[in-house]
């Protein structure tokens, strides 16, 4: 599964979308017999079963024709896109990588280099080619489909594996199918949600799995969907979001029957009135993570639903204390949760398992607060903490208050001790409009209760990993490296 859903649908309905690919339209049995085809390449390349193998793809269909093609041979697969810091990985286990004929990729070459592993290039796949023939028959091995591993998006520190095995996906994609309420007539936009994602990965397998439309879109435009295409859900992080806000008037067809929902970090005032506004009323946020799947889902309705979420199920989130209390109530805490059927810890990685796998329980380094009524406000990380005169403050609520009260994109809080050991926060703010200091003064004064030491940068970009969540310790090592 997924595959033989695919396969399936496509004999059911071999004309049905299975995909639209940057507006390149593919119908199920189109999908069916470019996979075949792959399967066909990567079987004559002679990989003993149960090779892991490196997807090194970055075009979103050819990544999942050639994963899904590998996986139905046994094989486990692993995605990375051509940023990805493959030296910490542990990927010396790997018996091949595949990448796209004719395509650059910086982290295959390296990894290639580093490891002696061959390169196995694929044709890119276009739906023409594969555009007439019956559904072929694939036969799969004994044992099944081969596991998948996910890439983390750091939020635990470097990115970590963490191994789906498909028997614990089974349950794991239905559940999401149900949640998300697809059926075979829905069109669920994913953007550039690489596969290498848990919500990548996950959402669209779950889409396939019920007959559905998978909608990518990794061009430099990613709202051309919103307005060509009648979507009946779509996914993306506060970066994507506020590039379709960027989009010209016209370009996004308002609808308030679409699903929209925003996950991967915080959802801003001002990207919450933005996308009401142009896109649709129908907008959730959501707190998850590749370890624990789905934690939150909040519809937003009110500014309130911006900080206090909902959680799909309140038996599978707690706030405890640093030895493992559960705290009351109102006080804040290190946020766990109940991590995923089958997901026991990180692959290849013994002592970050220990760290943040506790029985059963994942803590994924958030502060947060449950309230009686079993929601959740989250205070930022666990490491986002400064230190004002003696007190511990977490950065989350005054990196939302500042983003909210100025309208821009990001916020990013920090600390650090001077050369001669005193505290000093500093604050980067993300917007490409100039920023009036006095209003910063008067935040810093009134958020920040007058500390002395407050520095303010105002950047038009703040480095982002894949996911868009802000890269603070690339923003820190901008920010303080010494002038020449």
């Amino acid at each position: 599964m997924p595959l033989d859903a695919i396969l399936s649908r496509a004999r059911s309905a071999p004309d049905h979308l299975a995909l639209v690919h940057n507006g390149e339209p593919w119908s199920y049995a189109a999908f069916a017999r470019a996979i075949a085809d792959a399967r066909s390449r990567l079987a004559g390349a002679g990989l003993p079963p149960g090779t892991l193998v490196v997807v090194a793809i970055d075009e979103l269909v050819d990544a999942w024709v050639a994963g899904l093609a590998l996986r139905s041979l046994g094989h486990a697969t692993i995605a990375i896109d051509g940023t990805t810091d493959t030296a910490g990985l542990g990927l010396g286990g790997a018996g091949a990588i595949v990448a796209r004929e004719g395509a650059t990729h910086a982290a295959a070459d390296s990894l290639a280099r580093r490891t002696g592993r061959a390169i196995i290039r694929l044709p890119a796949a276009r739906p023409a080619a594969f555009a007439y023939g019956g559904t072929p028959e694939l036969a799969l091995p004994a044992a099944g489909m081969a596991g998948h591993v996910m890439l983390t998006s750091g939020t635990t520190g470097s990115p970590k594996k963490v191994l789906r095995e498909p028997q614990a996906d089974r349950e794991q994609i239905d559940s999401l199918a149900a949640l998300f309420a697809f059926t075979p007539s829905s069109l669920v936009y994913v953007g550039n949600f690489p596969p290498w994602t848990a919500g990548g990965f996950r959402w669209t397998r779950a889409a396939w799995s019920v007959g559905a439309t998978v909608v990518f879109e990794n061009s430099p435009e990613p709202w051309r969907p919103f307005g060509r295409l009648r979507l009946t859900h779509a996914f993306a992080t506060p970066a994507t979001l506020a590039r379709l806000l960027d989009a010209p008037a016209g370009a996004i067809r308002r609808d308030d029957a679409l699903w929209l929902l925003v996950t991967a970090g915080a959802l801003t005032k001002a990207l919450s009135d933005g996308a009401r506004d142009r896109i649709t009323r129908e907008l959730h946020s959501a707190y998850a993570s590749t370890e624990a799947s789905m934690v939150t889902v909040t519809r937003i309705e009110t500014d309130e639903d911006l900080h206090w979420q909902r959680p799909v199920d309140p038996r599978r989130i707690q706030v405890v204390d640093e030895s493992g209390r559960v705290l009351p109530a109102g006080e804040l805490g290190l946020v766990r949760v109940l991590a995923s059927a089958g997901v026991g810890g990180y692959l290849d990685d013994e002592a970050a398992t220990r760290e943040f796998f506790r029985d059963g329980w994942f803590l994924p380094g958030d502060l947060g607060v449950l309230r009686e009524d079993g929601r959740l406000c989250l205070h930022g990380r666990v490491t986002d903490v400064i230190n004002l005169l003696g007190f511990k403050v977490a950065t989350g609520p005054i990196e939302r208050s500042l983003q909210d009260l100025l309208g821009v994109r990001g916020v990013c809080v920090f600390s650090r001790q001077d050369e001669e050991a005193a505290e000093e926060v500093h604050v980067a703010v993300e917007s490409g409009d100039p920023v009036d200091r006095g209003v910063l003064a008067a935040f810093a004064r009134r958020e920040l209760g007058g500390f002395p030491r407050v520095h303010f940068h105002v950047l038009r970009e703040m480095p982002r990993n894949a996911m868009g969540k802000v890269n603070r310790l690339e923003l820190r090592r901008r920010l303080l490296a010494p002038r020449p």
